[in-house]
């Protein structure tokens, strides 16, 4: 099964896998990556019972890359808005910076090309309606936006609310999926508050998401043609 983990790491190994079929820019691969792992860890530490005093304040992230604001639709500001120097995603420093962000309000800011962790507390404006009527997500404004439709997972996600009390997808992934609308170039990596599951969206899809059945179709391909191509090579290697 392609979405079996064999090894630590699994998800951002598959997640790499996905973008080096999709993205052309090698620095905006790895950096991709790297905000998933430093994602990841935050998940691990403040989504672990035997951390109970980060545990009993489960919050959630949204951390956005590639973003050009001179030359995108997609607005992003914030009257909080904190600027940082000094930490990037690509090191232990800057990851543990991601993991004492958590608590903050607003988007995390990473620069796609260097992975430098540039501000936080930043706002996405977008209008997950306008963007649904765009795409034909929905056909009048009146129309409920569908999580399915989406492509998100609702029966999956509260299989893994442990305390039960889940309420559906919210507006931190719908602003991150209408965000990949408004600006087809950008990355957003959710961690969900409720559930620590942790998705990566660009261009109105999911990229990659830690629960399998929300990947795209799209997307899912290049899983699979790795997995057969990984196949055949051992084959071969079998009968050299």
């Amino acid at each position: 099964m392609i979405f079996a983990r064999k090894h630590e790491n699994g998800d951002a190994k598959q997640l790499e896998t996905i973008l080096e079929s999709t993205e052309t820019n090698p620095q905006v691969r790895e950096t991709v990556v790297e905000i998933f792992k430093a994602v990841e860890d935050t998940k691990k530490k403040h989504f672990n019972p035997l951390h109970i005093a980060s545990y009993f304040k489960k919050h959630g992230m949204l951390v956005y890359t590639n973003h050009s604001p001179n030359d995108s639709e997609l607005h992003v500001n914030g009257w909080k808005t904190q600027k940082l120097e000094g930490y990037s995603v690509h090191d232990a420093k800057g990851k543990d910076k991601i993991k004492r962000l958590l608590h903050q309000d607003g988007a995390i800011e990473v620069n796609a090309h260097n992975g430098t962790i540039d501000s936080y507390h930043r706002h996405i404006h977008v209008d997950i309606e306008e963007v649904a009527l765009e795409r034909k997500v929905i056909q009048t404004k009146e129309e409920k936006i569908s999580s399915e439709k989406l492509g998100f997972d609702e029966k999956a996600r509260m299989k893994l609310c442990k305390d039960k009390t889940y309420e559906g997808v919210g507006t931190k992934h719908h602003s991150a999926l209408a965000a990949t609308a408004k600006d087809p170039r950008i990355y957003t990596v959710v961690l969900s508050e409720e559930t620590g599951a942790i998705t990566v969206m660009k261009d109105y899809k999911i990229l990659y998401s830690t629960i399998p059945t929300e990947v795209n179709p799209v997307y899912k391909q290049y899983l699979a043609s790795n997995s057969h191509s990984t196949q055949v090579l051992k084959t071969a290697d079998c009968h050299a």
